[in-house]
């Protein structure tokens, strides 16, 4: 999405964009509410490599840099769908996990 005031510029692309993530399991959801609000985060995976799904497979040194780490067991390897909304219709960058439920509504804007 178009990034607005308030985003700390870290969390902001060089094209001034910034990713929204909607996770589809529980805990994540569950921290969110119980914090009452979205939570800044970023993704252990890199996007040239194959995802890691497992708390086992991280690498040391990320392990070493964070407070806390939430194992709830291996998780699906299936990527995202990416969706960029930066323009006046949104376009899919990466077609994955929630796509076919989402297709109804991105199709509903013209293309461009």
């Amino acid at each position: 999405l178009p990034s607005g005031n308030g985003i700390p510029k870290k969390m902001v692309s060089s094209d001034h964009a910034v990713g929204i993530r909607i996770p589809d399991h529980p805990v994540p959801l569950a921290i969110a509410r119980a914090f009452g609000s979205p939570i800044i985060t970023t993704s252990v995976n890199v996007s040239t490599e194959e995802p890691i799904c497992a708390v086992g497979d991280l690498a040391p040194e990320f392990v070493a840099a964070v407070a806390v780490i939430v194992d709830d067991g291996p998780l699906e390897n299936e990527p995202s769908t990416i969706i960029d909304f930066t323009e006046d219709s949104p376009s899919i960058l990466r077609k994955g996990k929630g796509y076919e439920d989402l297709k109804p509504f991105i199709e509903f804007f013209p293309a461009t």
